[in-house]
């Protein structure tokens, strides 16, 4: 009992003397203390920062595009537009549904679209025949006519063009008696819609269901479904047995992403980029931490020798040097990993992201700061350790 407590007076006298030792060299200890800070602050500030650009971009998917949705039941691809409007109804009743709107595509190839009726070249856009409630679930917005004019009652022939269509097909605006031609037989046009950035959206062709009747070859059949957000994947499930409540695999759901594999792998993308450069940091932290150290051993070595001669033994010497430099590490790793969460709060502000940073960030900037002090303390350490006290006494 008495060799055990003795042991641990000794243990602790040597962590006390590692902890007070760096008080009477301050100049030499900030600096190394400052290299450990600024490589966890780049490790710690760019784990935040990716978590937070993830975060970000993940709600900017969430509200734009995960709750609109295609829905394709590929029994009924010959059916009337009676009964797409009726399977649309039955979708717009679920709990979550905002707005639905039955969708065709038609081929350009069989379809002759142009602005004459003897025109020689053809419009070569696409072809959608859809309502008025397609364009309040794409969010498209209108130039000049009305696209309400697109559900009439009265089984008109209407079109609405898209902006790069209309400027394709030679409408510069709308008023009445503008026509375009489809295989023949005359359509007004109804609207022109303001550009939108997407190149299919723009070049499009959108007819009212009065026009199925000209048209041929037809290539989708389909609901596009806007949901509230977070309704998108347990209407995915609830909307396949409603419209086929026998055979529920011949309706295909397609939500635009599956947000918590797109997180994870989004998270894995830009993590691999920035840990690469926040552990250079660290590792070039490190390399100079370990440098100071060693000149700082040289510096020592009368104090090293006198403790020699004093009854210290290589251990001792070892221990001592080891602790300081966790010490050191640990402290430069708790002012470290402060600056990286103050840097990945400020940028995450800036950029009006959320701040995503959890406990794991914090606590591996702390585990990484005292794992590297530890790792260089090692070579001046045992440096220190092997010095003969007589040499250095000769020395001095």
């Amino acid at each position: 009992m008495a060799l055990r407590g003795h042991s641990v007076r000794r243990w602790a006298l040597e962590v006390v003397t590692a902890s007070t030792v760096p008080l009477y060299r301050p100049a030499r200890v900030l600096l190394v203390m400052l290299a450990y800070l600024l490589g966890v602050a780049a490790l710690v500030g760019s784990m935040g920062v990716v978590g937070s650009a993830t975060g970000q971009i993940v709600a900017r998917l969430t509200s734009a595009g995960s709750s609109q949705m295609r829905v394709v039941d590929a029994s009924r691809s010959s059916s009337t537009w009676d009964v797409s409007s009726t399977r649309a109804g039955k979708i717009s009743g679920l709990e979550g549904v905002v707005e639905v709107a039955p969708a065709r595509t038609f081929t350009t190839t069989s379809n002759k679209i142009s602005r004459l009726a003897a025109a020689e070249q053809p419009y070569q856009g696409h072809l959608v025949v859809t309502d008025e409630r397609f364009f309040g679930i794409n969010q498209l917005k209108t130039r000049s006519g009305q696209v309400a004019l697109l559900s009439n009652t009265w089984g008109g022939t209407v079109a609405v063009l898209g902006s790069r269509a209309a400027q394709d097909l030679g409408v510069a605006d709308v008023s009445p008696g503008v026509q375009i031609w489809a295989n023949e037989r005359s359509v007004d046009v109804a609207a022109v819609l303001e550009a939108s950035g997407d190149p299919i959206t723009d070049t499009s062709l959108f007819l009212s269901p009065a026009t199925m009747a000209y048209l041929s070859d037809q290539l989708d059949d389909y609901v596009i479904v806007r949901c509230q957000p977070g309704y998108a994947e347990p209407l995915a499930n609830a909307i396949p047995p409603t419209l086929q409540p026998t055979n529920p695999g011949q309706v295909q759901v397609s939500v635009v992403a599956q947000l918590a594999d797109l997180q994870q792998s989004i998270n894995s993308d830009l993590s691999g980029l920035l840990a690469v450069v926040g552990w250079i940091t660290l590792a070039l932290s490190s390399l100079t931490a370990a440098t100071t150290m060693v000149v700082s051993v040289q510096h020592r070595a009368p104090e090293i020798a006198l403790r020699r001669a004093m009854g210290a033994s290589r251990m001792s010497i070892w221990r001592l040097f080891t602790y300081e430099g966790v010490v050191v590490g640990g402290s430069g790793a708790i002012l470290g990993t402060t600056c990286g969460i103050g840097l990945t709060w400020m940028v995450a502000r800036y950029n009006e992201w959320p701040v995503c940073l959890g406990v794991s960030i914090p606590l591996t900037g702390l585990a990484v700061g005292l794992g590297a002090g530890a790792l260089a303390a090692v070579v001046p350490a045992l440096y220190a350790a092997r010095r003969d006290p007589a040499a250095v006494l000769r020395t001095v």
